[in-house]
């Protein structure tokens, strides 16, 4: 039996959810709003493709009862010529989505256009220099950057890609390779840092260097570490090396080319560096209010440090010596002060350069070129060193000695890169560390004044490791520690 307007008009909220049928495959829902009001939504359930599905004819009372059956014959006619009801509803939806998502791309690749000839090489550059790092050389770097990759600077930073970038590296490269490995991290970290900032991401779709290896740039496929140390041998040496610079050589043998000493705060500055392991920069930087003789310690700021964190060195009398030594030389302020001006630091580069020139041929010094005619000699048989090689040589006198691996990471002031000791092993080593170094003063001590001119040091051999009773506990700290009268491991013999 087909409804009629007069029973629909006699719904109330009581019929809600009520299902009414009009003829077969048409069905009304009843529905109640929040007003009150009464509404029927019909729906006509047919058979297609052996499928059920059903297509909305409508809602009363927006649309008549007169009106819903115009539709559902509408309905059995296009269903009748085999269309689909349901589905080409779903296919002109599907098109129209199609349509809008093909105008979308259209506008947003227009303004992503736009912002690309906005967002240059050097803008990206800029900003990555304010926000993405945090280098303390952040005008060295940006004078590079705007030397060498001058091509770059207006492009939009987009549209460079890395076969563009390799052949400037490596022109760069066959120059300076320290410059060209500093420029392609410079931009693998630029261009990572824009793929993670939505800012960015709109105009940097992708790293142009990201799967560019650096032995593409240098043509060095491994890297080679520097392993220079001085060996004890050389030590004595070294020492005998400086002190001829001050003798003078016969001058009909070099013309007119004059002898350059080297000067006393570069001569103590080595022995420093080699009793203390400190970098060439932490010794440049530091104040003479860093040292304390009464407690036998130098402590550097963070500021000054690699690490970023406070590194306390104790003094050996070998360090000792050579700092009343370096202090007796001027009233400045500074460790290593400026030979122009004492009230400044000296650049840590000409504290190297002086070294570096006292190692080259003397076939390659001229005296008409502009390099100073250092024509002393400072090379060592174990061929050519650096003030950095002092640190390592350090270390491995330690070693000889028998001290820790651990203690002398510790005395190096070497980052630890695993979080968990970081986290967990947070001892300080303090006693070990003051005990390394003064075994190193020592060391170095009866190296360069052995107590026989003449007779060669001979390595001594480790004595045997302390009775159980030579040893105490400490339970505050909760570890092991010698007596004052157990012998120490690898200690110098008085």
């Amino acid at each position: 039996m087909q409804l009629s307007e007069q029973q629909l008009s006699k719904l109330t909220a009581t019929d809600a959810d009520r299902t009414l049928t009009d003829s077969p495959g048409v069905r009304g829902r009843v529905r109640a709003g929040v007003d009150g009001k009464i509404s029927v939504s019909f729906l006509f359930r047919y058979r297609f493709d052996g499928k059920h599905r059903d297509a909305p004819l409508g809602t009363w009372p927006h649309k008549s009862l007169h009106d819903i059956r115009r539709a559902v014959l509408d309905a059995k006619t296009q269903l009748e010529a085999g269309i689909d009801l349901v589905g080409q509803k779903q296919e002109a939806r599907k098109s129209l989505q199609l349509v809008s998502a093909a105008r979308d791309k259209l506008l947003a690749t227009q303004r992503q256009d736009i912002a690309l000839a906005e967002c240059s090489f050097k803008a990206l550059f800029e900003a990555w220099l304010e926000d993405g790092t945090i280098a303390k050389n952040k005008d060295a770097m940006k004078s590079s950057v705007t030397r060498h990759l001058c091509m770059f600077l207006d492009r939009p930073a987009g549209t460079i890609f890395g076969d563009e970038f390799v052949p400037v590296l490596r022109a760069i490269a066959s120059k300076t390779k320290s410059v060209a490995i500093a420029l392609f991290r410079i931009i693998r970290r630029m261009y990572g840092w824009a793929l993670t900032h939505s800012k960015w991401t709109t105009v940097i779709r992708f790293s142009p260097l990201a799967a560019t290896k650096q032995h593409i740039i240098t043509g060095q496929y491994l890297r080679k570490f520097n392993k220079r140390a001085l060996r004890p041998h050389e030590i004595p040496l070294l020492d005998r090396r400086i002190q001829e610079t001050h003798i003078p050589e016969d001058r009909a043998v070099w013309g007119k080319a004059r002898m350059t000493p080297l000067p006393a705060d570069s001569e103590h500055g080595i022995w420093i560096l080699l009793g203390t392991m400190m970098r060439v920069g932490e010794l440049c930087n530091s104040l003479r209010s860093y040292v304390n003789f009464e407690r036998r310690e130098w402590r550097l700021p963070p500021d000054i440090v690699k690490t970023e964190n406070q590194h306390v060195i104790h003094l050996s009398d070998f360090v000792i010596g050579h700092l009343e030594k370096l202090f007796a030389l001027s009233d400045s302020p500074w460790v290593m002060p400026h030979p122009d001006d004492p009230m400044q630091p000296m650049p840590p580069q000409l504290f190297s350069k002086r070294i570096g020139d006292r190692q080259k041929p003397r076939r390659a010094r001229k005296t008409k070129t502009r390099q100073s005619p250092t024509w002393t000699g400072l090379d060592l048989p174990g061929g050519r060193w650096m003030l950095h090689d002092l640190r390592r040589t350090g270390a491995s006198l330690m070693q000889e000695q028998m001290i820790l691996p651990v203690v002398i990471e510790r005395c190096l002031n070497h980052f630890q890169e695993s979080d968990i000791r970081r986290t967990y092993q947070v001892y300080a080593y303090e006693p070990q560390m003051k005990e390394a170094w003064l075994v190193l003063g020592q060391y170095l001590d009866q190296l360069l004044n052995p107590t026989e001119p003449g007779i060669e040091r001979r390595p001594v051999a480790p004595p045997p490791v302390p009775a159980e009773e030579d040893w105490e506990v400490l339970p505050a700290a909760r570890h092991w520690r010698r007596s004052p009268s157990a012998v120490v491991i690898g200690k110098l013999p008085a």
